[in-house]
């Protein structure tokens, strides 16, 4: 494999993992605790609102890093019939955690 190549293989593993972890940490934090108080009154979202979106944001780093990262250092992998049902997986769960977020937010009335 070229200089090149390899180089630029780092860089990107390194930002989009930098990327993957970001996501999934701000949405541990949603999960977790949520958003103070004074936020969540001004935003007018409640609770599970935020918690929902938290699982999607959290979700949505583990596919980053299973399509930027993983699927490029494990080509061979990639390649695997599970490897696509797990993303798949993800995706759906993602996309469903912000479809529920959505939901909860009109039902409560939010602008």
């Amino acid at each position: 494999m070229p200089l090149i190549r390899r180089v630029s293989l780092a860089i990107l593993t390194l930002l989009a993992s930098l990327w993957a972890g970001v996501l999934a940490l701000v949405g541990c934090v949603l999960l977790a605790r949520g958003v103070p108080d004074w936020f969540g009154v001004s935003a007018g979202l409640g609770t599970i609102t935020w918690r929902l979106l938290g699982a999607s944001i959290f979700l949505g780093g583990q596919f980053v890093f299973m399509f930027m990262v993983a699927d490029r250092l494990f080509p061979r992998a990639s390649r695997r019939p599970i490897t696509w049902v797990c993303e798949l997986a993800v995706i759906t769960g993602g996309t469903l955690a912000l479809a529920a977020a959505l939901i909860a937010g009109a039902a409560q009335g939010a602008p």
